[in-house]
């Protein structure tokens, strides 16, 4: 069971971890409804997109490493 002071802070990060999805969600979408009237801009959603699940995936094995459940 986790003390408050730890709580307070798993929350907090959670949070700032939760807003940063967010925007890079919404700046994924904007650059692919900016990409179906230009079609060069496809392959760049591509990589942000990819980069995007590359991030999540370390940060997601990281917190496992950093607080098991």
């Amino acid at each position: 069971m986790m003390r408050l002071e730890h709580w307070r802070t798993w929350w907090k990060k959670e949070m700032i971890v939760s807003l940063l999805v967010f925007t890079f969600l919404v700046l994924l979408l904007a650059f692919v409804r900016f990409s179906i009237e230009s079609a060069p801009f496809l392959p760049l959603v591509a990589v942000f997109f990819a980069s995007f699940v590359v991030v999540f995936t370390i940060a997601f094995f990281i917190g496992r490493k950093t607080h098991p459940d």
